[in-house]
Formats: structure tokens, C-alpha cells, sequence
């Protein structure tokens, strides 16, 4: 399957209506989409309104492939440190230089660091059964 340059929405659409539904829109590039995907409880509503679902989350890294991508910077605190840093440089003061670029990169891997952490999965395992109801032969 050859990679668009554009992104592309799929929509499901309702024949006997004619009525066009979004299900998905892929970036540019994306061939095979993989999302994860979550379960969550049993969501119940009290009143005539459906129920409202607030979820915080994270986009994944998209890279850019055409000159027209746009390109988001997904820490403005390490990028503003990062320009100060430029700015002491220009002006032939290393020592700020360096203490502003430190600060920025320390910005950058304490972000990595929490992202890490979230790709961990939880796994819990019994130390007396192997699977499901079948002992473990040790």
C-alpha cells in the first residue's frame, strides 16, 4: 500500500440514509494504523443527557514526511530554555549558555522519564499457578 501525503479520513456511511459518519482520520503516511485502545467501567446516566467521558492523554510522535507537515513542539518549557541558551551564546556568555541548555535537557528527560514510566505494563503474576487453574510443576 503506497503512503499518502495528506491525511485521510475514513467514514462509514449509513445507506438507507445517506448519512456520513467519522471513523477514523490517519496521518499523513500511515499505512497500517495501530491505537491503543482502552476499556473502561460500565457508564451508566441518570438523566435524559448521554453520559460524558473526560479522558488526559498524550498524542504518540507522528514524524514528519512532507515539507508541508506541521511540526508541534511538545515541550515549549525546554524549547523557550533551549532559545535563551542561543541567546546567552550569542552574546559570548558560555556559563549561562550551558546552565540554560542543562536546565532544558533536564526538562526533556524528566518528560521521558514519565513517559517511560507510563509504557511499563502492570503485570501480576501468582506464584502458585501458571495458568489459570494449572499448578506450576516446580
Amino acid at each position: 500500500m503506497a503512503a499518502t501525503a495528506n491525511s485521510v479520513q475514513l467514514y462509514s456511511v449509513d445507506t438507507t440514509t445517506s448519512v456520513a459518519t467519522l471513523i477514523a482520520s490517519y496521518a499523513p503516511g500511515e499505512t497500517i494504523p495501530e491505537y491503543r485502545q482502552y476499556a473502561g467501567g460500565c457508564i451508566t446516566s441518570t438523566t435524559d443527557d448521554p453520559p460524558t467521558v473526560s479522558a488526559v492523554c498524550k498524542l504518540a510522535f507522528a514524524p514528519a514526511i512532507t515539507a508541508n507537515d506541521l511540526v508541534i513542539p511538545g515541550n515549549l518549557g525546554a524549547l523557550k530554555l533551549g532559545l535563551m541558551s542561543i541567546q546567552f551564546e550569542d552574546k559570548v556568555d558560555p556559563t549561562n549558555a550551558d546552565t540554560y541548555m542543562n536546565r532544558a535537557i533536564a526538562l526533556l528527560d524528566s518528560e521521558l522519564k514519565e513517559l517511560d514510566m507510563g509504557e511499563q505494563p502492570a503485570v501480576l503474576v501468582s506464584p502458585n499457578f501458571g495458568a489459570g487453574s494449572v499448578l506450576n510443576v516446580r
